[in-house]
């Protein structure tokens, strides 16, 4: 049976959570305005950053659950394309020594 989180565990959670979304669009951010990254990298990213920030959206944010689910799943899918397109110098160099941005990189690389 799981186990309800407390109060204090849910906000640890989702602060974590929170912030790790942010750090993934800094990355995309980042890793857009590069200029070693490919035309193709570049595509995703933009498209992607585009969706999360459009008005005009497939699945519209005002439902409950389902309409933010929508812009998490093209953060991740834009996220794990951008970064499989895009040479791991330019990651390295997009996370400005931020070892935070590398973790986020490293570890979508690291689900092959």
């Amino acid at each position: 049976m799981p186990q309800l989180l407390t109060a204090g565990q849910f906000k640890t959670d989702f602060r974590g959570c929170l912030k790790s979304i942010l750090l993934q669009i800094r990355l995309l951010k980042a890793v857009a305005a590069h200029p070693r990254t490919p035309v193709a990298a570049k595509a995703v990213a933009v498209c992607a950053l585009a969706y999360l920030f459009s008005p005009i959206q497939l699945i519209p944010t005002f439902l409950p659950i389902v309409g933010q689910l929508d812009d998490l799943l093209v953060l991740y899918i834009g996220l794990k394309f951008t970064i499989k397109l895009t040479p791991q110098s330019v990651l390295t160099e997009c996370g400005d020594g931020s070892c935070r941005l590398q973790f986020v990189a490293d570890e979508i690389y690291a689900t092959d």
